[in-house]
């Protein structure tokens, strides 16, 4: 056999060589040219005491622009390096520096006649009308609010400032400033009885449709109408949906008289207001920053314009309904698929597969002669019935076992945390024992929860625009203030009780605790004095004030009084009686716990220590109880 011999292995032959200059060459002379100092520059090597010497001469000037000094270790090995020198766009302060911008808005923001935003307006107000769940929530916020009670009184903070200041009680102070003010006060509230004329809103007609606006869109644009002396008249509420807010170089507001606002109807600017009130700004800060600026030119291109969730981004807000429009649309598809279900569901209760030969006709025959023999008769559905060989019979899972309520229960608690509402506020019961809900009932904690979450924010809110529309329209002086009423029962009782613990423990006096609640004080000398609450009465602190431990020395005690009858003394009680007296109420005390205190009934103790027993437990100390009833058994 012959054998293989290997194959020769074929190399490449080299390029044949192109006539013509070298490209590298080309490219090698084009660098050398592009590196080459023109003629009579130097190149001097940049270190870090070329850096130094920089700094020590001064800051360098881009455009006209003064940069802040540079660290000059930022070009040290491994450093952080050398920033960036400033390129402003915006017109330079006397340091040589711009101020800074809001915001990277877009750019010509002011000529759009369209809407900016990225979710529209339509949207937001379909959704707050055909969503019933969110339809719901906006009307609890509402009647929330609308349902208080208001009035205009000497703000407490205001009165306790001035009181320490003077040296005297905040009662006193409060009393005096109530007799300077009684007719501005009466004055303010004729007027917001019923804050727009024009239309004749009442003021619970006018505040529900700024809540409106305020849940669905955020924004909140009141136009003052003022008389041709200058007065307010009426503060006309108009569609915030058509009040575009402009913006200046830096992302800002306008300052007056610029305009800050302006109405876009039928796709075009159709007015333009000033922002109002007008605020007095420093004028330092004016100049330096938009230069000299005067006032609203006229009180007619004034408007208000307010926002509850502020944001630097963009100068629109973030409504509830635009919190909750994502759990919003899910559940709109959990709803169109119930709906679904009950008009165009084609699960049948039983379906019968067939291995017998029959065509589709046979089939539907035999189907509607079995139906058409069970429709109708109860009693023949529940007797035994034998089908042919080849049938067998299934059953679906019906529709009822397919749906449960936890999703939905699910989507609705979403919802109501959008708006801080309890689902139970509209009307769905907790699933006792399911879980779906929670347990039965809801904790006063979890109310309380919502009243701090909910409605004294916007209560707040309230209560600063419209104390500002008095301070700059009505002449309100800056010791009244608008109030609602009912907000703070809850922070009024913990206050309570915290105040008594303060002077039981001799941490206050009576009188000191008088002030700091608004009430006058007392003229008697132990009210001034210090003193620890025992089960037998107070113990004051100074021995020359009353002996420690002896109780009934206030002159405000009835046996102190002329005229007071001892009562006669009751029989011994009962051992068994008294114990279980203070087991139940241990447990009523147990229960108390997280809400305010109501007194408990005692029949088997003695009238001291009832009232010593109801006083601690108002304080939560349950310790002290304790050992209140050990020494009562002892």
């Amino acid at each position: 056999m012959a054998k293989n011999r290997p194959s020769r292995r074929v190399r490449p032959s080299p390029p044949a060589q192109v006539n013509g200059p070298d490209v590298r060459e080309i490219i090698r002379e084009e660098l050398s040219k592009a590196l080459a100092l023109p003629a009579g520059a130097t190149a001097t090597n940049v270190t870090a005491g070329y850096l130094q010497a920089l700094q020590r001469n001064g800051s360098p000037r881009i455009s006209g622009t003064a940069a802040l000094s540079r660290d000059p270790y930022n070009n040290v090995s491994f450093g952080p390096g050398e920033p960036l020198f400033p390129a402003p766009i915006d017109p330079l302060l006397p340091s040589g520096r711009a101020a800074p911008r809001r915001a990277e808005f877009d750019v010509s923001w002011n000529l759009q006649t369209t809407t900016t935003r990225n979710v529209p307006w339509t949207v937001l107000r379909d959704a707050a009308d055909q969503v019933s769940v969110m339809r719901s929530c906006i009307e609890v916020n509402k009647s929330a609010i609308t349902g208080l009670e208001w009035s205009f009184e000497i703000d407490p903070a205001r009165a306790q400032h001035l009181a320490k200041r003077s040296g005297t009680s905040s009662h006193e102070v409060t009393s005096n400033l109530q007799d300077k003010y009684a007719a501005d006060m009466d004055r303010l509230h004729q007027w917001w009885a019923k804050p727009d004329r024009i239309n004749n809103w009442t003021f619970s007609e006018w505040l529900g449709a700024l809540l409106e606006d305020q849940l669905v869109l955020d924004a909140v644009s009141i136009y003052p109408h003022l008389t041709m002396r200058g007065d307010l008249h009426s503060l006309e509420l108009l569609d915030s949906t058509t009040i575009k807010p402009l913006l200046d170089h830096r992302g800002a507001t306008p300052q007056p008289p610029y305009a800050a606002f302006q109405q876009i109807l039928w796709g075009f600017p159709r007015g333009e207001y000033a922002q109002s009130p007008p605020e007095h700004v420093d004028a330092a800060f004016v100049s330096a920053i938009y230069g000299r600026t005067t006032g609203v030119e006229d009180g007619t291109d004034a408007l208000i314009y307010k926002v509850r969730n502020r944001r630097t981004r963009s100068p629109y807000g973030f409504s509830n309904v635009e919190q909750a429009l994502v759990d919003v649309d899910l559940w709109l598809k959990r709803y169109d698929w119930l709906r679904s279900e009950y008009t165009a569901g084609v699960t049948p209760e039983m379906i019968v597969g067939v291995d017998a030969n029959m065509t589709p006709e046979q089939l539907r025959s035999y189907e509607a002669v079995f139906n058409d023999d069970l429709s109708g008769r109860t009693a023949e559905r529940h007797r035994a019935r034998f089908l042919p060989a080849g049938f067998t019979t299934s059953y679906p899972q019906s529709h009822d076992a397919k749906f449960t309520s936890d999703f939905d229960l699910h989507l609705i608690r979403l919802i109501c945390a959008a708006f801080d509402v309890l689902p139970t506020s509209l009307g769905f019961s907790p699933n006792h024992g399911s879980g779906a809900m929670g347990a039965q009932g809801h904790s006063q904690g979890e109310q309380d929860a919502q009243l701090q979450r909910g409605a004294k924010p916007t209560a707040t809110w309230i209560k600063d625009l419209i104390n500002e529309v008095c301070v700059h329209y009505l002449g309100m002086p800056p010791e009244v203030t608008f109030k609602f009423h009912g907000l703070d029962l809850e922070d009024e009782a913990k206050e309570a009780a915290l105040l008594t613990g303060y002077v039981n423990t001799g941490l206050q006096t009576i009188n000191e605790g008088r002030d700091q609640r608004g009430l006058p004080r007392f003229s008697f000398q132990q009210a001034d004095e210090p003193f620890l609450s025992t089960p037998t009465g107070p113990a004051f602190l100074n021995p020359d004030v009353q002996p420690v431990g002896l109780p009934g020395n206030l002159p405000s005690a009835p046996q102190n009084h002329d005229g007071y009858q001892k009562p006669s003394t009751p029989s011994e009680p009962d051992s068994g009686n008294v114990k279980a007296e203070q087991k139940a109420f241990m447990t009523f005390l147990r229960k108390r716990a997280g809400s305010s205190w109501r007194d408990f009934t005692f029949t088997a103790h003695p009238v001291e220590i009832a009232e010593a027993a109801n006083r601690l437990a108002a304080a939560g100390d349950v310790d002290a109880v304790r050992a209140l009833f050990a020494m009562n058994d002892g």
